[in-house]
């Protein structure tokens, strides 16, 4: 990759992915966001098994803390068995405008490091007939992972937040209600 694509990714992935509050400092948690990219998407098979910290186990499966981070300190590892893992990073952003302009940044970074045999798809995510964001998903025919960036909604608790994603694991699971 040229050196001023790894820059302009080092610099772009903590605006573009995450951040809790226009407040809370955001870092990337490698030197090369497009390598660790690529040696998720090829240990996905593997339930992301080179990449797993400690786990806490719930009735459902059990989540592990990254060892592996694309931005430190906002991403895990889900296993609910039998093959099924996903790589998440996730933060909330405090308005909706923070929230479209890191999909965006997110979303070109992505782009840029699966190169063209990857194809995007985007559309707007429902739940219940309602809208609740917009889900930017890219799928390879020689890989079984889909990357998806996504922003959602959410209208619990006090106010609306909204919260941008990085997903590598089964399209299944990324529907909403699936699986």
């Amino acid at each position: 990759m040229p050196a001023t694509t790894r820059f302009s990714l080092l610099a772009v992935l903590p605006l573009g992915l995450l951040g809790c509050t226009t407040t809370s400092e955001v870092t990337v948690g490698t030197e090369d966001p497009c390598a660790t990219l690529q040696g998720l998407i090829a240990d996905y098979p593997n339930g992301f098994a080179n990449h797993r910290g400690k786990g806490d186990n719930f009735a459902t499966g059990t989540v592990y803390r990254a060892t592996t981070e694309l931005i430190t300190g906002h991403c895990q590892i889900w296993n609910w068995g039998v093959g099924d893992s996903a790589y998440l990073c996730s933060v909330t952003n405090p308005d909706l405008q923070i929230a479209r302009q890191r999909h965006e940044s997110a979303l070109n970074s992505v782009k840029a490091c699966l190169g063209n045999n990857w194809q995007a798809q985007g559309d707007w995510r429902e739940r219940g007939g309602d809208t609740d964001g917009y889900a930017s998903r890219f799928y390879a025919t020689d890989s079984d992972a889909m990357v998806s960036i996504e922003t959602t909604v959410q209208l619990g608790g006090p106010g609306r937040h909204f919260t941008n994603f990085l997903y590598i694991g089964s399209a299944d699971r990324a529907e909403p209600g699936g699986r």
